[in-house]
């Protein structure tokens, strides 16, 4: 069975596949309603950046996904994708109670850094990687048709998809941060987010990231 998308094949159980449709979905909604918006707040993010264009191509797409779920927009102080289910809501009150309960978790998404601790699976798609933050081990399956395969010891980051089986997914490519000093990198936004009080609210974390993803840029980018 192949998913509706230009770069996911897979051979899903029913759950996955909805969830990938409705990942589909989320995108489209976003890109349809919301394209300015979210092209005007990554191009204030890059204006203040002021990294190279080929850094900013390679971490566009995961920008996307941060504005599409994790920052709160408009008077009401929502993410797109909270605005995406309630345009939604008669649909997925028809969807079984395991694709409700994965749709709920995503309301609670954040970016992350990662450590790669195992990238060597039989299929090359399953990736076990540790969160920096919280010291906690994922499974990530990637199911792009193309993407650059994580290596064991590697910084990576990006927005995980819980996908209702213990199991990760990603949206586009993974943020790739190759360095000679990781763990340097690693204290050093630690230590931001440690003064900055980043665990005390989801919100909180959320509108951290592009911060983070900065400093750790920044620190490659020194170390080369």
């Amino acid at each position: 069975m192949t998913i509706k998308s230009t770069n996911i094949v897979l051979f899903p159980d029913r759950v996955q596949e909805e969830l990938f449709e409705t990942l589909d979905d989320v995108f489209y909604y976003a890109i349809t309603y919301f394209k300015e918006q979210i092209n005007s707040i990554i191009e204030s993010l890059f204006s203040g950046m002021k990294i190279s264009s080929q850094l900013e191509d390679e971490i566009f797409s995961q920008l996307i996904y941060w504005s599409t779920y994790c920052l709160p927009i408009g008077a009401k102080k929502e993410t797109i994708y909270q605005h995406y289910l309630q345009a939604n809501k008669e649909i997925f009150e028809y969807r079984s109670l395991k694709v409700r309960e994965v749709l709920a978790s995503w309301l609670h998404l954040n970016p992350s850094f990662y450590y790669v601790e195992k990238s060597d699976s039989l299929s090359g798609r399953v990736f076990v990687l540790l969160d920096v933050f919280n010291e906690q081990s994922k499974i990530v399956c990637i199911y792009n048709r193309k993407f650059q395969a994580p290596k064991r010891g590697e910084l990576i980051s990006g927005l995980l998809m819980p996908m209702g089986d213990d199991t990760y997914t990603t949206l586009g490519g993974l943020i790739h941060l190759p360095g000679n000093n990781i763990e340097h990198v690693v204290n050093e936004m630690i230590a931001y987010a440690i003064k900055h009080r980043l665990g005390t609210s989801l919100e909180n974390r959320r509108m951290l990231y592009p911060v983070l993803l900065l400093i750790a840029l920044k620190q490659m980018a020194s170390d080369k």
